[in-house]
């Protein structure tokens, strides 16, 4: 079972507390699948019908409840940490801040036209296609940034 994030985002704008419910319910489990299968609008068995950008907010309520299991308290802004990217289907590219950090992590060190993202939400380009950031740890040790493409990352809601 996949989710329309068009559809989601769309009800979003009329009822946010909703549609963070469908797009946090366990589609594997009983309840998640008794709710797609009473609101098809929101959901479909097509993996390409998976389309439109996934709310930030979602991204972040998905790493905190990844995070909670760890006693995390920082998780919503570490989603890349908590492997959010993988479970929504968000392709995420990681860089390294510092040549330590490419050492370390062999993540490629961060292109100059993407260093002025700071902050998770932070839109920059590159090549031609916009990108969001969707974590940025600066923390001594770690060093990394991470994006997504806007297309698939929605920072404004």
């Amino acid at each position: 079972m996949y989710r329309r994030w068009s559809e989601l985002t769309a009800l979003g704008e009329r009822d946010r507390l909703l549609m963070m419910a469908l797009a946090l319910v366990d589609l594997k489990s009983d309840l998640g699948q008794m709710v797609a299968s009473r609101l098809p609008e929101y959901f479909s068995e097509n993996e390409a019908d998976e389309n439109g950008a996934i709310p930030l907010s979602v991204v972040r309520a998905t790493a905190e409840e990844a995070g909670k299991r760890e006693g995390s308290k920082r998780a919503a802004d570490l989603p890349t940490n908590y492997g959010v990217g993988e479970a929504l289907g968000i392709p995420i590219t990681c860089y390294a801040l510092t040549e330590n950090a490419k050492e370390e992590w062999g993540d490629p060190l961060v292109p100059d036209e993407l260093r002025s993202a700071k902050r998770q939400g932070d839109m920059v380009m590159l090549d031609g296609r916009e990108l969001v950031c969707i974590e940025y740890n600066d923390e001594e040790g770690v060093d990394l940034v991470s994006f997504a493409p806007r297309e698939r990352l929605d920072p404004t809601r």
